[in-house]
């Protein structure tokens, strides 16, 4: 199956593929995305990507993955990547913020009024 596959791609195909990728994050802007979460928690953008366990910092860092996840497209992998988790705990953390969203909707539109945040950035 992977053979037939690359008969259709070639490894340059799927290099541009990543590089859209990029960009379409860079769209939404990742760091101006970070920046915004970061204010809202009124923590720095550096604590969201550490290794902190604090509360403030883990819930900021999942609403971020959550928006990184549902708003961006982007794989599971490639949001552990630029948050430095790995691709299970990114899971997780996806899974939670939407439970919480979908059980209050105080809390879906708080994620929602920071996705608004986000694009108009």
């Amino acid at each position: 199956m992977y053979k037939e596959f690359l008969k259709y791609f070639s490894l340059q195909d799927l290099k541009d593929e990543a590089a859209i990728r990029e960009r379409k994050i860079n769209k939404y802007s990742y760091d101006k995305g970070l920046a915004i979460i970061a204010n809202e928690f009124e923590i720095s953008p550096e604590k969201i990507l550490s290794k902190s366990r604090k509360a403030e910092v883990v819930k900021a860092r999942k609403i971020f993955q959550f928006i990184l996840r549902r708003h961006c497209k982007l794989t599971y992998e490639e949001i552990g990547r630029k948050t430095n988790r790995d691709h299970s705990s990114v899971i997780y953390s996806v899974r939670k913020i939407d439970e919480k969203s979908q059980q209050s909707p105080v809390y879906h539109k708080y994620i929602q009024r920071l996705i608004t945040k986000i694009v108009k950035a």
